[in-house]
């Protein structure tokens, strides 16, 4: 079985383009660095990086391969950290209001939806497609979210906007 530690080295090394540079991003010595990549590269018996400079590792084409399937397991690691990290007031949660510009609902209602049910499946989640006056705890435009004062700092407010970075 592969450690998520490893994984996140790794795709720490491919972010920073070498070891020593994921080692201070990550606040660990080279050398964890180096015996973490070792042991993934020894798991799956592939080099993940090509060394040949050794100033700009790049990664080989099985390193990529990894690195894509890493993100999404690092991703769904820091899902469920902070599902757990909040559970008691997000169990408590137990209605949602979010109105969506109408230029957005296709883009955005059901990945939205989707994520937040699986975070909470007994959420009831109460949607519009109508910006100006209504009240609502979520607005998404098309340019921003924003949130009500009473939900603005609410875990999952929190975890909303995080959300929309990333996609």
């Amino acid at each position: 079985m592969v450690d998520i530690g490893n994984l996140k080295i790794f795709a720490a090394v491919a972010d920073c383009g070498g070891f020593s540079k994921a080692g201070e991003a990550l606040g660990v010595s080279q050398s964890a660095v180096s015996q973490s990549i070792a042991q993934l590269e020894k798991h799956y018996g592939i080099s993940l990086f090509d060394r040949s400079d050794r100033k700009h590792i790049r990664l080989t084409p099985k390193g990529e391969v990894l690195l894509a399937h890493a993100r999404e397991m690092l991703s769904e690691s820091d899902r469920l950290d902070f599902i757990f990290d909040h559970y008691d007031e997000i169990i408590e949660f137990e209605s949602l209001k979010i109105a969506f510009d109408p230029s957005v609902v296709s883009t955005w209602a059901s990945p939205l939806l989707s994520a937040l049910f699986s975070i909470n499946p007994m959420l009831q989640a109460f949607t519009c497609t109508q910006i100006g006056g209504v009240e609502a705890d979520v607005y998404l435009g098309t340019d921003s979210i924003e949130f009500s004062e009473s939900f603005r700092d609410h875990p999952l407010a929190l975890w909303m906007k995080k959300f929309f970075e990333k996609n």
